[in-house]
This record gives C-alpha cells, structure tokens and sequence, in this order.
C-alpha cells in the first residue's frame, strides 16, 4: 500500500499510456485517437500531454543516445545534427493548458527543434509542441528542454523560450513532501522512456552518475500533484500552467520537499524542490498558474 501511495502520479500514467495505445489508429502516426474512457485517465493529469513527445515507438519521441528500434520519433521530431553527445539529460518543462481535452475524437502533436544554445560542455536544447485536434485547435503547447552532455559541432540558432525565476528570500509559504519509491525508476520505464541511465549503474557512471537516476518527467509527476493538492485542492480544473528547470538529479527512494510562495499576482505561485536527505535543490524556476476557484 505504501509504494502504491507513493507512486500514483506513475501508475496513472502507465493507465494512460496503455488506453492511448489500444486506441492508436496506426503504429508509426503520430496522431492519436481519443476515446471516450480517456476522460477519467485524463482528469488527474492536466500535464500528460507533455508525456506524448518522449514516447517511444508508437506516440511521440525525443530523441535518445542509444539505439532504440522502432522510435519513429527520430523521423518525427529530428533533432539537429551535433557530435560527441555523451548522454540527454531533461533540464527543463513547460506545459500550457489552452482548452480542456474532448471526450472523442483524434489527437496530434505538431512542432520540434525551437532554439539550440551551447551552455557549458554542451548543447541546450528546446522543443516546442502544440497538442491540436483536426481542426487545428490548440490544446497545449509544451516546451521540453533537454541538456546535450558534451555535444560539440553543432550550429546555434532561435532564441531562447524559456526564462529564469528568482525565487524569494522569505522563506516558504507553504511545504509538501513525497517520497519516492525505491522501483520509481523501474515503474517509470513503463512510460516509454528507456533511457538506460535510469536503470543500468555502468551506463550511469559513464554520464557521471554514481547510480541510476530517477526520470525528470517523474519528478515532474511528484511535484504537479503536490503543487494541486496544496495549492488547488486537488482540483485539475484549476490547472492553467507550469514551468520548471531540473536543478540536480534525484535517486529512487529519496524525499522530495516542494515548497511554495505566493506572489502578488491573483493565482500564481512560484516553487522550487528539495532532496529532504541531501538539502540539495532538485528543482528551480518553477512558476504554476491556476484558474481560479469556481464559486458554485
């Protein structure tokens, strides 16, 4: 029961997942079908869409280090030609809502390479997708940055999407905890993202890790629910959007501590999140946006 609490944002995803491809129209679409049992495993996760752009073979792609057969992503959302890439690591999300998503109908993802900067040893690089239906009507829009460990001969261009946030000297408003499982790492390949430095040690130590690391879209999970539970009641509805970067990396079992600031603006609030045993902060930059409470 314990590691089931923990981990709800990952078994609600892995449902998700699973319902997408039973109801996708063909295996190399980037289209998807939305059937009308989606609604219930849409209603907690106003931020699943942004899981659709790393899927592997049959939803949608980033592009991994190692060789994955099947990721249609590669042809689907290419990233620009660059050399001695050692290992992606995810620096950063930012997901918009626009509209809530139907009951029925076909879903697709359109976008890719937005802006590529060098930052250290190596490239940082940013995607920008918009969820729409047929129709062209934009539910979405997602900016997934990725940091190119030792990416040398590549060509920069477009400009930054994402901003820095300070985050206040007073201490926090308001803290939550979440405890990771030990398996996250494991449970978390379930959503298609099989990047070897979550799971094999070796491949870890040669992107210089000591261990595997948790997902960042994990951690993504972890806070967005403790953000809505804290500062929304829980309440999906209220999601408008959120934005964050990956500060440092998170191993399976550890605490996370997200705490929380008001701001002077009516619904917005500012956070960043601690690794309860080392103090470290996991994640900076964040700024969540809510609709406001309905009166009824």
């Amino acid at each position: 029961m314990r590691w089931a609490s923990a981990l709800a944002t990952c078994a609600m995803f892995t449902r998700s997942i699973r319902t997408l491809q039973r109801f996708r129209p063909f295996p190399w679409c980037s289209t998807t079908r939305v059937h009308p049992s989606m609604r219930c495993h849409f209603l907690p996760l106003s931020w699943y869409p942004t899981q659709k752009t790393v899927r592997g073979n049959q939803l949608l792609l980033r592009l991994e280090p190692y060789a994955d057969p099947g990721d249609s992503g590669r042809a689907a959302f290419p990233s620009p030609p660059m050399k001695n890439v050692k290992v992606w690591l995810d620096a950063g999300v930012t997901i918009e809502r626009l509209a809530d998503l139907p009951t029925a109908g076909r879903m697709k993802v359109e976008g890719g390479v937005a802006s590529v900067h060098r930052k250290g040893k190596g490239a940082f690089l940013e995607k920008l997708h918009e969820l729409k239906d047929e129709a062209g009507k934009v539910y979405y829009r997602m900016i997934d940055a990725s940091f190119c460990v030792g990416a040398t001969d590549f060509e920069e261009f477009g400009q930054q999407l994402t901003t820095l946030v300070q985050m206040p000297k007073r201490s926090p408003e308001k803290r939550r905890e979440t405890k990771l499982e030990e398996r996250a790492a494991m449970i978390y390949r379930l959503s298609g993202d099989y990047n070897p430095l979550h799971l094999d040690p070796e491949f870890a130590k040669t992107a210089g890790f000591e261990t595997p690391i948790v997902h960042g879209k994990c951690t993504l999970g972890h806070t967005a629910r403790c953000l809505l539970d804290t500062l929304a009641g829980g309440d999906h509805r209220r999601f408008r959007s959120l934005a964050l970067r990956y500060s440092s990396p998170v191993i399976p079992g550890q605490t996370l501590v997200v705490e929380m600031w008001e701001t002077n603006a009516p619904e917005e609030y500012l956070f960043q999140v601690l690794v309860k045993e080392t103090g470290k902060v996991c994640v900076s930059n964040g700024r969540l946006l809510l609709h406001a409470a309905s009166r009824l």
